[in-house]
């Protein structure tokens, strides 16, 4: 279970950028969507973890990166300008959204397989 909480604390930690990266338009927040987005990102990110250990740990690994740029962007954030600080958070919105597609698409051929094995029973 402690690996799971690890293995999750990027992930968690990318979730909480999506829910902060929107305060610079207020006009234009969509937390409520990206929350939902986050945990449906989070529940299949766990079910890969028991589906497919190997997707899981590459996954793991581009959470791990993606976490490691957001402090990167959260340290800095006072001392770099606000078109700098926009395009890092847009690049950053986008490679979430894109790895949480991947875990999907992951968990999705994962199940297809498994489905197969059983129509040739």
């Amino acid at each position: 279970m402690n690996r799971l909480k690890l293995a999750a604390f990027p992930l968690a930690t990318i979730i909480i950028l999506t829910g902060c990266v929107n305060k610079v338009d207020p006009a234009k927040n969509n937390t409520p969507i990206a929350q939902r987005e986050g945990v449906t990102c989070i529940n299949e990110f766990k079910a890969l973890q028991r589906l497919s250990p190997s997707d899981f740990a590459v996954y793991q690994a581009q959470f791990t990166q993606l976490t490691n740029a957001y402090d990167v962007y959260r340290t800095n954030g006072g001392t770099i300008n606000k078109d700098s600080q926009e395009i890092l958070n847009i690049e950053l919105q986008s490679k979430l959204k894109m790895i949480c597609a991947r875990v999907k698409g992951a968990v999705f051929k994962n199940m297809d397989e498994r489905s197969q094995e059983i129509n040739k029973i």
